[in-house]
């Protein structure tokens, strides 16, 4: 087999394994890895959602409570202020401080806000907050920006949201179809490899079969397909509606009993696979 596994260093055709004569159920394989892979994904995908609605939200929500009745406050500090851009994005982390009106300790607030603008920076804030709410201090950048925070808070929440959606349901009709795989009645076919893209601890086989079905596989990385000589290998058709699968050189994608796996093995001249 040469590097990319579509072609088998045997001359001519391979012998097909004498297979049982009733209908065969697959295995399909698992890939760990990828599996690992894309719950890590998920996982992460979650906590972007999470960490958007909780940096966000709060002081979009106190933000909202005193917009109309903002003012300067006299003695109010920005103890420390920063904006960060990435593109039209700017996201600014501000900590603000200003004379308690009840007496007492100094009113003391951290704040988080991001918005989409086309400005180059260099931003200018002050400490405003609504006589009635003066604890929740705020800036007159943020609330000129509010409803900019707005569109961009139910983008990013929206846009994170749809790709989970996605994602789930891509996931649910995956695993749809190996359970439809496992109880399917199919037929050995020949197929063509058409390519075997490698990724780490996984594969990705495209698999063609006679009747111009194409499918796409992830296998674990060290499997190797059963060699039919000239780029073709061994699989299953499915019965109902000819999708197609690719088998492995030892044949354990398909539901053998050990003494059909082995028979049909030894059946053929190279029960390896025809190549290495």
């Amino acid at each position: 087999m040469t590097a990319d596994g579509a072609q088998a260093t045997a001359a001519g055709p391979a012998e097909i394994p004498a297979l049982p004569p009733r209908p065969l159920r697959a295995r399909p394989p698992v890939a760990r890895f990828a599996q690992v892979f894309s719950v890590l994904l998920w996982l992460f995908g979650i906590g972007m959602v999470g960490f958007a609605a909780t940096s966000m939200g709060p002081d979009l929500w106190a933000d909202w409570q005193v917009r109309d009745n903002a003012q300067a406050v006299r003695g109010g500090n920005l103890i420390k202020g920063r904006c960060s851009s990435k593109l039209i994005l700017h996201w600014c982390d501000t900590t603000l401080s200003a004379p308690n009106p009840n007496g007492g300790p100094r009113l003391r607030r951290e704040t988080s806000f991001a918005f989409g603008s086309f400005s180059l920076g260099n931003f200018e804030a002050m400490v405003v907050a609504d006589p009635r709410r003066p604890e929740l201090l705020t800036t007159d950048l943020a609330l000129d920006h509010f409803w900019d925070r707005v569109l961009t808070f139910l983008l990013l929440i929206g846009g994170l949201g749809a790709l989970f959606i996605f994602a789930l349901v891509k996931q649910f009709q995956g695993r749809r179809e190996m359970a439809l795989w496992r109880t399917s009645p199919c037929t050995p076919a020949p197929l063509r490899l058409q390519s075997v893209a490698k990724a780490r601890g996984s594969a990705t086989w495209t698999v063609a079969g006679s009747n111009s079905a194409v499918a796409q596989w992830t296998v674990p990385g060290r499997s190797k397909p059963f060699q039919l000589g000239d780029g073709t290998i061994l699989g299953l058709r499915r019965m109902e509606d000819g999708a197609v699968m690719p088998l492995d050189a030892g044949l354990r994608w398909v539901a053998l009993s050990d003494a059909e796996r082995t028979a049909a093995l030894a059946s053929v001249s190279n029960p390896a696979g025809a190549a290495a």
